[in-house]
């Protein structure tokens, strides 16, 4: 009983002094920082508000470099503008959201979280640049390169540049040689060590439409967009429309 009313005070305390009411500035600050911030909302100083701080908590203070976190109560005014932006009342609580510096949501976890879990929220930059793609709704077009400087795939320079997905479509390099981004090459099963570049063409919200070699045609990438449901080119809006007729 002592160890709980103890960790319940502390939960108070952080969240009245660590956390003030400035949540704005905080993740500002945060995401000047390079660091991914975890965004607690809750209802009340329940216990299982109390276990999910605990786990917030303890992978903040092993990750430190990389992320911080703040408390926001659905009741308190000065988070209002939060819990907007997240649509936080909509979900059940306690719930914590992962926040890359980019502002790309990393994850989303209710009722209870694992530290597992949040360490998979933390992204690489280059990673957490293809999520926030994703959930712009672009079709993304990542490359991973041996080392930096390496020249762009023609096939993906074609259709990054081609008139039916102009605009659509976002680029992302990432290079073996930068040691930072070795966690997302892991991530997306691509050995570090290759020799050539290798492609990967996903579509909102994730889908993984395939993985390539680095002399993979634009007319290859455009069959995979158009053969998903999904594609907006002059080509399939032909299509759907004959179909209907």
């Amino acid at each position: 009983m002592r160890k709980s009313c103890l960790f319940a005070l502390t939960f108070m305390l952080a969240t009245q002094c660590c956390f003030g009411a400035n949540y704005s500035e905080q993740l500002r600050s945060a995401a000047e920082g390079g660091k991914t911030t975890y965004v607690m909302f809750h209802r009340g100083n329940n216990r299982a508000t109390q276990q999910m701080a605990k786990v917030v908590e303890s992978v903040v203070k092993r990750n430190g470099e990389k992320s911080t976190w703040v408390q926001v109560s659905l009741a308190d005014p000065d988070g209002a503008e939060l819990v907007r932006k997240f649509d936080a009342t909509r979900i059940p609580m306690p719930a914590v959201f992962g926040l890359a510096p980019n502002g790309a949501v990393t994850g989303v976890y209710r009722m209870k979280v694992h530290p597992q879990q949040l360490q998979n929220a933390l992204l690489t930059p280059r990673h957490a640049e293809m999520v926030k793609a994703l959930q712009g709704q672009k079709i993304v077009v990542a490359v991973f390169q041996p080392v930096t400087g390496g020249l762009l795939p023609t096939g993906v320079q074609e259709f990054c540049q081609s008139a039916d997905y102009a605009g659509q479509v976002q680029l992302i390099e990432v290079h073996a040689s930068d040691a930072k981004e070795i966690p997302f090459f892991n991530r997306m099963k691509i050995n570090p060590r290759l020799t050539s570049p290798v492609v990967r063409l996903l579509l909102p919200p994730g889908n993984h439409l395939g993985t390539f070699k680095g002399n993979v045609s634009a007319s290859v990438l455009a069959e995979k967009v158009c053969n998903s449901g999904k594609c907006n080119c002059e080509k399939c809006q032909r299509k759907r429309r004959n179909a209907r007729r």
